[in-house]
């Protein structure tokens, strides 16, 4: 009696094993799901034949899957105008793109009445903060490798919130905005947030 149930939980067990097996070869998923969940890290994850960016990349055009290509932790969904990081941090990808010695960032700060919000910038074992008065927009410039071989990865901290209304929630709390991501071959001084290694 007692080998006969063993033998009869055996079996069961195996054909739950084999049901899960054929479930995970045959899923059954939207193409919505599919193309968020189950495409996101292969379209955009660097990879040696990307093609280099744009030079100018406006954040509010950008359709999907392109925004993630840029977009990895910390950010809300992109608008028409660009897209706001939250307040527990964010990572904004820079990808290589040939003879570019810098990147500069079109950022805005959440519109009166806010608090004036400092934000970190981390990158490459350089940091620097920058101030952002309520409705102001700056550009920073972040230094690039010399030779355009390699981007970078700007981890981007705000010391401080603000409040703005979005489409699930009428009181978000955000840090800062991010409007264009414009490559150059120069090195201006002005608005530059560290010194080239």
């Amino acid at each position: 009696m007692m080998t006969a149930l063993k033998l009869s939980a055996s079996a069961a067990l195996g054909l739950a094993y084999l049901a899960v097996a054929w479930a995970s070869a045959h899923p059954r998923v939207t193409d919505e799901y599919a193309a968020h969940y189950l495409h996101r890290t292969v379209e955009c994850w660097y990879s040696r034949g990307e093609a280099p960016p744009p030079e100018v990349i406006e954040i509010g055009t950008l359709s999907y899957p392109e925004p993630c290509r840029y977009l990895r932790m910390g950010w809300y969904a992109a608008e028409d105008w660009g897209v706001w990081s939250k307040v527990h941090g964010s990572t904004l990808r820079i990808p290589p793109r040939p003879g570019a010695r810098a990147v500069a960032l079109t950022l805005r700060a959440a519109p009166a009445p806010q608090p004036v919000i400092r934000v970190r910038f981390s990158w490459d074992g350089h940091e620097a903060e920058e101030d952002f008065a309520p409705g102001s927009t700056r550009t920073v410039t972040v230094p690039l490798a010399p030779d355009g071989t390699r981007g970078a990865e700007l981890h981007i901290l705000p010391l401080g919130r603000a409040t703005v209304p979005g489409i699930e929630d009428p009181a978000r709390s955000v840090g800062i905005g991010l409007t264009t991501i414009r490559y150059s071959t120069e090195l201006a001084r002005e608005g530059l947030l560290g010194e080239a290694q």
